[in-house]
């Protein structure tokens, strides 16, 4: 059996005085895809949040923690950007709309994963092996002809690509 990516185990979030997840659990595997569905407020965003640390899950009363990343129960979420790709309608909304960049292109969207960085290359520095790996990256995603188009001259689904 391959290394976990995530895990939740019995995972709920409580906002606002009422339950957006309760009880979920949800094992990925290593070299697993897995994609997020389901009708508006059935918790796909709440979930990510998780992830990002942008939300907490209740811990059960002597249980074991209700989220794992890579196997652990606390982690860096910048060295988690470079393991590990998350796209969300607020990521690809934000590279469109609040970029300090302005319109970038798929390549600089890959790019500024490596940078922990929402498409602002400026601040860091872009080696060849980057570029490599993102080309490699957009190939894999079926996505190489993405490359030099501007985000904003992409349909969503592109651009998420």
């Amino acid at each position: 059996m391959s290394e976990s990516i995530l895990q939740l185990t019995r995972a709920s979030v409580v906002k606002d005085g009422r339950r957006v997840l309760d009880d979920v659990s949800l094992t990925i595997r290593a070299g697993e895809h897995t994609a997020i569905v389901g009708p508006n407020g059935a918790g796909k965003s709440m979930l990510v949040s998780l992830l990002t640390n942008a939300e907490r899950a209740i811990a059960p009363a002597g249980g074991e923690p209700p989220v794992r990343v890579l196997g652990e129960a606390v982690w860096n979420l910048f060295e988690l950007r470079s393991q590990l790709g998350i796209i969300s309608s607020a990521l690809h909304h934000h590279f469109i709309n609040g970029n300090s960049e302005g319109s970038i292109s798929g390549e600089a969207a890959v790019l500024s994963g490596f940078l922990s960085s929402w498409g602002v290359l400026r601040y860091g520095s872009v080696t060849d092996d980057m570029r490599r790996r993102a080309a490699e990256a957009l190939r894999a995603a079926g996505a190489s002809h993405l490359g030099e188009r501007m985000l904003d001259e992409m349909s969503s689904g592109e651009a998420r690509r």
